[in-house]
């Protein structure tokens, strides 16, 4: 009898233990949350590979959005050599409801790395292949070293620098990404390298995105000047050697040391 109540009792607690966390979970994400359960939601139409268009969106936007996913696509395949994620991709067609599902910082696109997926979320702002391809590359990244060393390994340098290398905004419109260019725009920003960034400074999602735009430019670009520097001479398959060595467990320290001859 005593038994029977001990197990009832722990399966109580569990229960409200569970329950918490959930609660907290959906306090503290609730974007995330409507993510997971997006093909619940009757606000969106679902396409082929796990594409969702919200209601209301126009055939010109859609068709623009579908167009611009191709490209991004292949533009990520290029650069990885192949593509191996899919993650779940949304599109809101106002403001007010990429705001439930993506950001309320004004940012053009949002990506959530998550133990249960990824998902890209997309404003009406969002509609552009560059845009894109960043988004999609944080979910390719993640997939290849796996969320869990994402989360723990995986400065956030590393994480915007890489998604920088498919997304030609940076580090200047109509200039190539290529380690020269961002050097050259590394110097006139940092009022010709008065202002210091170390890389220690951009290591967490916290310290990167400081309530400073000026501040939040000087770290995509000493991210990209760092990536770019490091793909001149490490390539491709220096680039799939280090995610290989994270997804079997090494540190980032040593695998990008290694990759480095250092």
């Amino acid at each position: 009898m005593f038994r029977n109540k001990f197990f009832r009792y722990s399966a109580f607690l569990l229960t409200t233990f569970l329950l918490i966390v959930a609660g907290g979970f959906l306090f503290s994400y609730p974007q995330v949350v409507r993510c997971y359960t997006i093909h619940f939601s009757g606000a969106f139409d679902a396409y082929p590979n796990n594409v969702y268009i919200s209601k209301g969106t126009s055939a010109k936007q859609t068709k623009s959005l579908l167009l611009l996913l191709t490209q991004s696509r292949q533009r990520l395949a290029s650069f990885w050599g192949n593509r191996q994620s899919e993650p779940t991709l949304i599109f809101c067609h106002t403001e007010e409801l990429y705001r439930k599902y993506g950001s309320a910082s004004g940012s053009p696109a949002n990506y959530f790395g998550t133990p249960l997926g990824t998902f890209v979320v997309i404003s009406p702002q969002g509609l552009n292949v560059d845009v894109l391809s960043h988004e999609m590359c944080h979910a390719e990244l993640t997939h290849r070293v796996g969320w869990f060393t994402m989360s723990r390994e995986v400065p956030q340098w590393f994480n915007e620098g890489i998604a920088l290398m498919v997304d030609y905004r940076y580090p200047d419109k109509g200039v190539e990404n290529t380690y020269k260019h961002y050097q050259q725009k590394w110097q006139q920003t940092s009022m010709q390298g008065q202002i210091q960034v170390s890389l220690k400074d951009l290591e967490t999602v916290e310290s990167f995105y400081r309530n400073d735009n000026f501040w939040v430019n000087l770290a995509y670009l000493r991210s990209g000047l760092e990536v770019s520097r490091w793909l001149e001479g490490a390539g491709k398959q220096g680039l799939l050697d280090l995610t290989q060595s994270l997804h079997e467990g090494t540190s980032f320290e040593e695998a990008w040391q290694k990759s480095t001859g250092k």
